[in-house]
């Protein structure tokens, strides 16, 4: 939940939120994985109190047998705006306290590629080029190989010329 993280989160709830709004039964999910989830998830929803409270969004941990679990507290499905046409917001959110290279979070982004109902957009946005490079080999290799994966995104302040190479060299391709 980098300031870029977050920008390119509020960036793709715009331009998602048109496509999916004639068909109620889609809605694009926006997951935010960082190992400050709980505190960060408090300032981004205050931060936009008007849109959270018109969207789904749940929050999550890895629990002590290494699995993750939703918080039923921690869970909010909109109600009371009947008046603006009910549950109308095709936007959903998902805060996950952890960090790529956690078991339980590397199944979570199993399953997620593996979706063949959705379309799968990573973007890893750590603010230093070394750990958002060492965040992208993490990813389960099932990531750079299922269909349903469109891309991976990420973000270096710096200099790209360390995942050039690993490109050139032909262990990542872009489609």
């Amino acid at each position: 939940m980098s300031r870029m993280g977050v920008a390119m989160a509020i960036e793709a709830a715009h331009l998602c939120h048109y496509p999916n709004y004639e068909n109620k039964q889609i809605r694009t999910k926006i997951t935010f994985i960082d190992k400050n989830a709980a505190e960060e998830k408090n300032f981004f929803i205050g931060r936009f109190k008007e849109l959270f409270a018109l969207s789904h969004w749940r929050y999550g941990n890895i629990n002590e047998n290494g699995v993750l679990e939703w918080n039923p507290q921690d869970i909010h499905i909109p109600t009371g705006f009947e008046y603006l046409g009910g549950d109308f917001l095709d936007i959903e959110w998902e805060f996950i306290n952890g960090s790529v290279e956690n078991p339980a979070i590397q199944k979570y982004l199993e399953d997620a590629s593996r979706n063949m109902n959705a379309k799968l957009t990573i973007a890893i946005c750590l603010p230093e080029n070394s750990r958002a490079i060492a965040a992208a080999t993490y990813l389960p290799s099932c990531i750079y190989e299922e269909t349903s994966t469109q891309q991976v995104l990420v973000y270096q302040r710096l200099d790209d010329e360390l995942l050039n190479q690993i490109n050139y060299k032909g262990r990542y391709s872009e489609k």
